[in-house]
């Protein structure tokens, strides 16, 4: 556990929820999502994942992208993905990896 309460893995993964896409305009921006970590609950500790990796995984699909800034005082993180994500990614969990890592991919 990291000083924020955010249990990591070995891998130093943090798992989050997307709960939502960015919205305005009238119109919903699917390749930007609003992910929330658990036990991260203030601005402070959310400004400490700004610009890590993130994954969305599926049974067939593996969308990457990266943390850009912070949604509100609450500690919402908006992430930029490089394709938008499926509406069923509602809910979902992501995979959040430190600046100088990423996923391990088996070849």
């Amino acid at each position: 556990m990291n000083r924020s309460g955010v249990t990591m893995s070995s891998e130093n993964v943090v798992v989050g929820r997307i709960i939502g896409f960015v919205r305005g305009g009238g119109r919903a921006y699917p390749h930007k999502a609003l992910i929330k970590i658990p036990k991260v609950d203030s601005y402070k500790e959310a400004s400490k994942f700004l610009h890590f990796k993130v994954e969305w995984r599926s049974k067939k699909k593996v969308i990457k992208g990266k943390i850009r800034s912070l949604h509100g005082r609450k500690g919402v993180l908006i992430a930029v993905f490089r394709k938008p994500l499926p509406g069923q990614a509602l809910g979902t969990e992501v995979y959040i990896y430190p600046k100088g890592q990423g996923a391990k991919t088996s070849s």
